[in-house]
């Protein structure tokens, strides 16, 4: 018995074929069968339009609830709607309002917090809500990338050095939005056996040892982003601020992580996305204090970029 459907779901080892075909002739009404995965068939991320037309050979309509593929131009995304009439889920239909929100209608102060290790993956994003927000708070590894830009010694640090043009060009033109850190924890190495420093921002310029890689924002950067998340009517939030993943590089994710929750739980609308993310707010119990958590981190922060996704545009909502 299935916890979630509450009555038995049959399984078939495939998702094409005779098998499967002979599988669904002897369903009976109310039963539930369940494919196996989709994507062990390279014709899935290839977008193999005979598989597409494969798979809508076993159904009379195509639900798509799967917003966290919807950026993806896959068969099953993409192909399938091409043979069959293709509607949008109700999680589909929550993403895209409360995204919407998020885009348009949303209340002012509004503040959008952004970390994670890649720039390039983000850079779109962030310039999206420079354009629509107050501020956007940088922490993790992306903060890297605007204290560079600063000329300041990062050490051994993650970056990428092809953005820092970019990274000097927003600090240039938005520097009053964008909030970066003010202090850093700083170590030897990613490791749990690392002795933490804490260090100013404005020391780095004089700092001479390069032998450091910063690992997390600093406690005074904890209570200057507090000071952003208070003003907040609507908040967003997408990355870590630190190597989480290891607990003593983990206080500046957590702290942020109680102060958004706390704001969000209040008056203000908060949301939240990103497998990270989200995974912070699990540690720490907080997953049902946000208004709207997202089940996407590419596609949530490609449908903020562009306000649509290429698996939504063949879907009807009605």
């Amino acid at each position: 018995m299935n916890k979630i459907t509450k009555r038995k779901v049959l399984f078939v080892d495939d998702c094409i074929g005779e098998k499967v075909i002979n599988k669904i002739a002897g369903l009976k009404a109310s039963q539930i069968l369940l494919l196996e995965n989709l994507r062990f068939y390279p014709g899935e991320e290839d977008c193999d339009l005979n598989y597409a037309k494969s798979l809508s050979d076993l159904a009379d309509i195509y639900v798509n609830d799967a917003f966290s593929v919807c950026h993806r131009a896959h068969a099953s995304v993409v192909g399938i709607p091409k043979y069959l009439p293709a509607y949008a889920g109700f999680n589909v239909v929550d993403e895209i309002d409360n995204l919407n929100y998020l885009l348009k209608g949303f209340k002012r102060p509004a503040i959008a917090i952004i970390g994670g290790v890649k720039i390039s993956t983000k850079i779109k994003v962030i310039e999206t809500f420079l354009k629509k927000y107050d501020y956007v708070l940088i922490g993790g590894a992306l903060a890297n990338n605007f204290i560079a830009a600063l000329d300041l010694n990062i050490g051994k640090s993650i970056f990428e050095k092809e953005y820092l043009k970019l990274a000097k060009s927003l600090l240039k033109n938005s520097r009053a939005k964008i909030i970066i850190p003010i202090d850093l924890r700083i170590a030897k190495q990613v490791s749990a056996k690392s002795k933490v420093e804490v260090i100013d921002v404005d020391e780095l310029a004089s700092y001479k040892n390069k032998n450091f890689q910063i690992i997390d924002i600093g406690p005074k950067t904890e209570i200057y982003f507090e000071s952003f998340i208070n003003l907040a009517k609507t908040i967003v939030w997408n990355g870590p601020m630190g190597v989480f993943e290891i607990e003593k590089f983990s206080r500046g994710s957590h702290y942020i992580a109680q102060r958004f929750s706390m704001h969000a739980k209040g008056s203000s609308f908060g949301a939240v996305g990103g497998g990270e993310t989200i995974s912070i707010l699990e540690q720490l119990k907080l997953k049902k204090w946000p208004d709207f958590v997202s089940t996407g981190g590419g596609a949530m922060l490609k449908f903020l970029e562009s306000s649509t996704l290429t698996g939504l545009k063949p879907l009807k909502k009605k």
